[in-house]
């Protein structure tokens, strides 16, 4: 379910990049990006409020919100805006196989700041998946330049995004990606307001917002989602597919030019997606005692605690609870609970 997540998350986002090359021709890339982003917001914001009235935030860690204000800068401001004001340098098929150098970008800020187990396994898939980007590069005409520096920097913000969003306990997803679709839109709506002379038609508006509800808003939830349980490595890998898809799209939508070398990339891309969504992690390892809040379920094996909501054992719901001292040996991700040394 968490790969399936990640895939859904990837279609989403890579058909954003083709999309996006068209209304920069009439949209200024901050006007742009606040516009996806308050999309993301409107079409999240009456779930968000119902969770808030149903479980406010108040078990949120002082971790929790310092992860979010990483994620939300990085991930909301910095990374977006890189993006944009990069595909007005580079053709949009050439940015979504840029978007590949988000994959070891995530993984080496995960196995290096973040204490994310990285297995044999997983270095060999990131590094093939990092070969499939590199394949698909020799097209004829590919030239990164200023737009393809942009795009790499962007990269790197959301790798630093991914792996703080992937290392929040007690916010769930919905709000996360709520909260960055409203405080990142505004300010960037904000200065988009003190620099653009000329407004867009209030159908480019509506599109712009429907593009970022759907491959901002819904593509985010679903991304955090897979995060927390595989991992910032390992989700980030999976969504490493949204460059492909956005490849489709670029043919498709844009007319841009098909390559042999694309169909060779995807064939190791899909090779190297059966190496780690194939992959079994299993050993002897310790849950030390802690006491938070986050979403979770009585059937997992970790949370044996009592409740007295009267959910069903299956249903994943939110409430404080401590976690007793654990050691035993299971099949496991290197999700919030997981991050042990190896």
């Amino acid at each position: 379910m968490s790969w399936l997540q990640a895939l859904a998350a990837a279609l989403l986002f890579g058909a954003a990049t083709p999309l996006s090359k068209q209304l920069l021709q009439q949209v200024h890339p901050f006007l742009l990006a606040s516009l996806f982003y308050l999309g993301a917001a409107l079409i999240l914001l009456p779930t968000a409020v119902y969770y808030q009235v149903k479980s406010p935030l108040r078990q949120a860690t002082r971790s929790d919100f310092l992860y979010l204000a990483g994620s939300l800068f990085f991930g909301g401001m910095v990374g977006p805006v890189l993006l944009l004001y990069g595909l007005k340098y580079a053709a949009a098929t050439t940015a979504s196989l840029l978007l590949n150098l988000e994959t070891p970008a995530t993984a080496i800020l995960a196995c290096w700041l973040f204490r994310e187990n990285i297995s044999r396994r997983v270095a060999v898939a990131n590094a093939g998946i990092v070969l499939a980007g590199a394949i698909l590069s020799f097209q004829g005409a590919m030239v990164p330049g200023i737009g393809g520096g942009l795009i790499a920097l962007a990269c790197v913000a959301w790798g630093l995004d991914n792996n703080y969003t992937a290392s929040i306990v007690g916010i769930d997803a919905v709000r996360t990606t709520f909260l960055k679709g409203l405080i990142f839109g505004s300010i960037n709506l904000l200065i988009a307001a003190s620099i653009v002379k000329s407004w867009p038609s209030p159908q480019i508006v509506f599109t712009a917002l429907a593009i970022g509800a759907f491959s901002y808003g819904i593509s985010i939830v679903l991304y955090i989602s897979s995060a927390r349980k595989l991992g910032a490595a390992r989700s980030q890998m999976a969504f490493s597919a949204a460059p492909f898809f956005g490849v489709v799209v670029s043919q498709i939508y844009l007319g841009e030019s098909f390559y042999v070398f694309q169909l060779v990339s995807t064939l190791i891309l899909a090779a190297m997606f059966a190496l780690i969504f194939t992959e079994t992690h299993r050993h002897y390892h310790e849950h030390l005692p802690v006491r938070h809040a986050h979403p979770h379920r009585h059937d997992d094996g970790h949370h044996r605690h009592h409740d007295s909501s009267g959910e069903p054992v299956d249903a994943e719901h939110s409430h404080g609870h401590i976690h007793q001292r654990l050691y035993h040996r299971h099949p496991h991700m290197p999700d919030p609970h997981h991050r042990h040394k190896h």
